[in-house]
């Protein structure tokens, strides 16, 4: 899925969930691909527009994450034209289009697609 030239960044705050995940990742002989960090999806540290895709699974705690600080970091990170996937996305729809940063592309195996959009 990542071709020739991709890689992909998993990042979680928790500790633990940072260690179980590097030690799948090595397991599986990604490492060279996937670099696995704690991490903050408010404040990722990422280079500006540097990601083509986010997945967000599973992360979206009810009604402790203020919405409009995670959709601006996650435009800030997206190239021009990225997508946005989260699942579970039923209830948090309505935040994320209303945040002026993503469209609402598509939804697929009950996961819900945003694209980036250029900020006027």
């Amino acid at each position: 899925m990542l071709g020739d030239h991709g890689s992909l960044i998993a990042m979680d705050m928790l500790p633990i969930s940072v260690e179980t995940v590097a030690k799948k990742v090595q397991t599986a002989n990604l490492s060279h691909v996937v670099r696995v960090v704690k991490g903050d999806a408010l404040d990722t540290k990422l280079e500006k527009e540097s990601v083509d895709e986010v997945i967000i699974f599973g992360v979206i705690p009810a009604p402790i994450l203020p919405m409009d600080k995670l959709m601006e970091e996650m435009h800030r990170i997206l190239r021009p034209g990225g997508i946005m996937a989260v699942w579970p996305s039923s209830w948090v729809h309505h935040a994320i289009v209303h945040s002026g940063c993503f469209r609402y592309v598509n939804r697929r195996n009950r996961v819900s697609n945003y694209q980036r959009m250029d900020k006027e």
